[in-house]
């Protein structure tokens, strides 16, 4: 067995943090750092610990025992690319290849300070040039000694770019086994940011290219949030159904949002979505209805609609049944979801109902009908609910005001709401969870709405 000779001073030269120290081993220099009272080298090679001392300005240092097949060597140096000091040639375990010696790259510790270096992300050494080193769509910065470029990342054939091992790249949003990056958010966790925008999955092929999906917040109270997060989740993922994401407006819940879906996938053959909903509710204690803070949000895919004078109509008759679709929702719409903001007054103020700037993509997001999403129309009106019959007959709502209004009339009377009950009685086989709903709607007091344990 060796020691470190403790005359090493030039290892302080490389500056190495509190609880490091380069011992000489046949791979060269190499960093170690404790981990459970061992001390490691970089590829897991154990030393016994057999002294410390304090090396001045640089913290303390270890002395260890090396393995009985390590060899002392006695290492060449090369000087620094900014001034006379020597620096070891095997800096971080691995010995620098080619023309680095010649054009002296390699920067000392105390000539980083200033300024005007690349530093290895891998193995932390500091360079003069870029002309040897790989950076990262992050702007990372990976050198080519052996066991940092050529270990740690791969490359993109189809965007010839390079990647950190794990990652996707930045442009085709793959990784190295050509999987698609689930979203654009950098959450590794169960719940991915309020922004996150998942790679979309499409369930169903309906002719009327008219997809739904929904974002359904709800709340745990004194209950595992993260727990339910890693079951959900975990579902959610593998049949790519939807993902979870966080809302600023809980106190302790996230929000369930779906991919797309036509309304007969949702209605037909979604069983494990809602299993995860009522699983939710009875295992983990997921309440919407019965919180002051949750609501239901339903999206429809712009391409749904025929065409311009369709999505007007369609706006239209939203606005023009405030009363009753509240009813339909548990709630009183005011600033999350206001029916005001297509009414005006004019000069001599009379009331005057104008939609025309929705249309175009204006208005206020926090109305019934949010127009502000290029892709998708967003129903906001709704009140959360953990019952899987009452999603699927707001579904089945949002869905028949999306056909219903889809032939032109031409006559007003497409705007009122008896005349559309009509409609969904007539296809009250395809709508059933929402006609089962539609006899008592009139009835409901919003000022006395019970809870429901959902």
């Amino acid at each position: 067995m060796s020691l470190i000779p403790s005359n090493y001073n030039y290892t302080t030269k490389q500056g190495r943090p509190s609880g490091y120290t380069l011992v000489t081993t046949d791979y060269g220099f190499a960093p170690l750092k404790s981990y459970d009272g061992e001390v490691r080298d970089p590829w897991g090679n154990t030393y016994a610990e057999t002294d410390s001392g304090s090396r001045s300005g640089n913290g303390r240092y270890r002395l260890v025992t090396l393995a009985e097949d390590a060899t002392m060597v006695d290492v060449p140096h090369v000087t620094c690319a900014k001034c006379p000091t020597q620096i070891a040639n095997q800096i971080g375990g691995f010995p620098m290849h080619g023309p680095t010696y010649d054009d002296k790259l390699v920067i000392c510790y105390e000539c980083q300070d200033t300024g005007n270096y690349y530093r290895c992300y891998n193995c932390n050494t500091s360079w003069a040039r870029r002309d040897y080193l790989i950076t990262l769509q992050n702007d990372e910065v990976y050198c080519t000694k052996p066991g940092c470029a050529d270990v740690q990342l791969w490359k993109c054939a189809t965007d010839d770019c390079y990647v950190r091992n794990g990652g996707y790249c930045n442009v085709c949003y793959k990784d190295v086994d050509g999987n698609e990056r689930f979203c654009n958010c950098s959450s590794s966790g169960p719940i991915h940011s309020y922004s996150c925008k998942p790679n979309l999955t499409f369930h169903g092929t309906p002719e009327s290219k008219l997809f739904l999906g929904f974002e359904l917040e709800m709340e745990f109270g004194r209950a595992s949030a993260t727990d339910a997060s890693i079951y959900a989740s975990g579902v959610l993922r593998s049949h790519s159904l939807g993902a979870l994401k966080s809302d600023g407006s809980l106190d302790n819940g996230f929000e369930l949002v779906t991919m797309p879906h036509s309304y007969e996938k949702y209605r037909d053959n979604s069983d494990v979505l809602f299993d995860v909903v009522e699983k939710l509710r009875t295992r983990y204690k997921a309440r919407s209805w019965d919180t002051k803070t949750a609501g239901l949000h339903i999206h429809l895919s712009r391409d749904g609609f025929k065409n311009g004078p369709h999505t007007h109509r369609f706006i239209e008759f939203v606005y023009r049944n405030p009363e009753m679709l509240m009813k339909f929702a548990g709630r009183r719409s005011d600033s999350y979801a206001s029916f005001q903001d297509c009414w005006y007054f004019d000069d001599y103020h009379r009331p005057i109902f104008d939609i025309e700037h929705k249309m175009t993509g204006g208005g206020q997001r926090m109305s019934a009908v949010n127009t502000n999403n290029r892709d998708t129309l967003e129903l906001r009106f709704f009140r959360g609910t953990m019952n899987g019959t009452s999603l699927l007959a707001a579904l089945g709502l949002a869905n028949a005001m999306v056909e219903y209004t889809r032939p032109g009339t031409g006559n007003d009377i497409i705007y009122e709401w008896e005349n559309f009950n009509g409609y969904v009685e007539e296809h009250k086989d395809e709508y059933a969870a929402l006609w089962a709903r539609m006899p008592s709607i009139k009835d409901v007091d919003l000022d006395n709405i019970p809870k429901l344990d959902a």
